[in-house]
């Protein structure tokens, strides 16, 4: 197989499918679809199907990217907290309320990890 390393399979656990998510958001997106433009999306309906394929690729791209910077933000949010911690920075009920204000400030410039947003 070359230089490609194959991976290991999968490890079953208690979290939710990720068939069951992806299926779940096309209903919700098929339900916005329907109230925003008042039909299902159908074959012939005038949109250039290509050109509308292609438009949302590139603002998928573009996520990704926006996702890669977010990501490379908090592992240096978490490891400079990590850093602090192994310092012991955080003493006492000052350096408790010092934290959670840090964890805080992360939470809020990363919504993606707000448990809230599921």
């Amino acid at each position: 197989m070359g230089f490609v390393k194959e991976q290991a399979p999968p490890i079953k656990n208690d979290k939710p499918a990720i068939w069951d998510l992806v299926i779940a958001d096309m209903v919700h997106r098929d339900r916005v679809g329907r109230e925003r433009y008042g039909t299902p999306l159908q074959v012939n309906n005038g949109r250039d199907a290509l050109r509308d394929l292609f438009e949302e690729l590139l603002d998928a791209v573009v996520y990704c990217r926006q996702l890669t910077e977010e990501m490379k933000c908090l592992g240096v949010d978490l490891r400079n907290l990590h850093a602090l911690i192994m310092e012991g920075r955080f003493q006492g009920r000052e350096g408790v309320t010092i934290l959670a204000s840090m964890v805080e400030s992360i939470l809020k410039r990363n919504p993606a990890l707000n448990a809230e947003n599921e």
